[in-house]
């Protein structure tokens, strides 16, 4: 229905919005320890995000999200990712940050993925990937207006992988793919 479409719709934003705010302090603030909370909070507002993200899919493709998908597995797992992200500032094993330069006179700290980081790439690839096969499985069985629809759905997240996958790679520090979160 709209008003189920509006209420996921809603939640999305608010998602992506925290997460591009959460991505935008880690250049705010100079210090390791605020570096690494905000980047707790990025990777947090990156689990919300994915989880608005797999409700929309499931809502805007009108099929009916697997209970035990959300409270038996990605809430479950999101619950532990919070715990072990913001518990990292004591123990630095989801990732640590480290002291660099952006651009002449513009200091930041990077993260540097630690052994449970692995833990939450696992948790918003899976997310991802359930977000995929259904979009995929709805564009080769649907026609008109709808595949349009779920195309351009599709498209987006790809996008948003993509420049991700390029944040990471070439550790620029700062997730470009932020930029169309919302």
């Amino acid at each position: 229905s709209d008003a189920a479409i509006s209420d996921v719709v809603d939640n999305l934003l608010i998602a992506g919005i925290s997460t591009v705010f959460a991505d935008g302090a880690i250049i705010l603030f100079n210090s390791e320890l605020t570096s690494m909370l905000s980047y707790s909070a990025y990777f947090f507002c990156t689990d919300l995000l994915m989880f608005y993200l797999l409700r929309f899919v499931y809502v805007s493709t009108h099929e009916n999200i697997p209970t035990f998908l959300t409270n038996k597995i990605f809430v479950p797992m999101s619950f532990i990712d919070a715990l072990v992200l913001f518990s990292n500032p004591f123990h630095k094993l989801a990732f640590t940050v480290y002291k660099t330069e952006i651009f002449e006179g513009l200091e930041f700290y990077r993260f540097e993925g630690g052994p449970l980081y692995l833990y939450h790439g696992i948790l918003t690839v899976r997310i991802v990937f359930i977000c995929v096969i259904v979009l995929l499985k709805k564009i080769f069985t649907s026609t008109g207006m709808n595949r349009v629809k779920y195309n351009i759905i599709l498209g987006i997240i790809i996008i948003c992988v993509v420049l991700n996958a390029f944040s990471l790679y070439y550790k620029w520090g700062i997730d470009v793919s932020v930029l169309i979160y919302v």
